[in-house]
């Protein structure tokens, strides 16, 4: 199955430190880990495109772990070559930063409760190219998800200076009706749609 065109990824640096682990697995293990990630379509990337950390214990005979995680402006544009074989979108900018408490094991279940925002987003249609959605930042100032109940509740979700654009064409056809693709594209039309965006993008 299509998922993307190629995409280079880069985790650097990568530093996990535990304590001590007994042989019979006794007890919890505690880790911190700190790593940061980047990517890109055309060349492999030589700087950071977002920071993940994380702190906690695992029980290495539950097959459980418990922590605190942080996500640091995570460049979500990077990931466009994922969402162009479906979406007929140009995903331009945005940082997405989150950071809580979770509790997950082995079996499937998940348990997170946080903040989320994500910061100047931009996203732009594939008629003309013109913004679709942005917005200055969106806050989110407490979420809960929770993979047993398959529930994930909002408390607030705050949006600073956000701009939606509806656009219709001669031909009768919208920007949000054509942004779901009927048919994924294969890797020759991902190639041509990114370049073709491009030279849109930088045309002055």
């Amino acid at each position: 199955q299509q998922q993307s065109n190629g995409v280079h990824w880069r985790v650097y640096p990568l530093d996990i430190t535990t304590g001590p682990v007994r042989s019979n697995f006794e007890g919890n293990i505690n880790y911190q880990l700190q790593l940061a990630l980047s990517s890109d379509a055309q060349n492999p990337p030589e700087t950071s495109q977002g920071q993940f950390s994380s702190t906690g214990a695992i029980d290495a005979k539950a097959f459980t772990v418990n922590g605190e995680l942080a996500l640091t402006e995570l460049e979500l544009q990077q990931f466009q070559p994922y969402l162009a074989p479906y979406l007929n979108m140009q995903l331009e900018s945005g940082k997405l930063s989150t950071q809580g408490k979770f509790i997950a094991n082995a079996e499937g279940k998940a348990h997170f409760q946080g903040q989320a925002a994500i910061g100047k987003l931009l996203i732009k249609d594939g008629l003309a190219f013109e913004p679709l959605l942005k917005w200055q930042n969106m806050a989110i100032d407490e979420m809960s998800f929770d993979s047993e109940a398959n529930s994930l509740k909002i408390s607030n979700i705050l949006l600073d200076k956000p701009y939606a654009k509806v656009m219709i064409t001669e031909d009768k056809r919208t920007n949000i009706g054509e942004l779901i693709r009927a048919e994924p594209l294969g890797e020759n039309s991902v190639a041509q749609s990114q370049t073709k965006q491009s030279q849109t993008i930088e045309a002055p």
